[in-house]
């Protein structure tokens, strides 16, 4: 797991990135629903304007 400040800002740009590397999609699964996980997402949805999600596969 690694957070990042954004060093271009732009129209279209966020200030941050989580970037995040499951060895499976089920533990990305498990991750999404871990109760950490859901008290953090909650309290970010109420200091953010907008977020964005992308999952790619290597």
């Amino acid at each position: 797991m690694e957070a990042e400040a954004n060093v271009r800002p732009g129209p279209s740009a966020y200030d941050l990135i989580l970037i995040t590397k499951f060895a499976s999609l089920e533990d990305m699964d498990e991750y999404l629903i871990h109760p950490a996980h859901q008290e953090v997402a909650r309290w970010m949805g109420t200091v953010l304007e907008t977020q964005a999600s992308v999952c790619c596969s290597i």
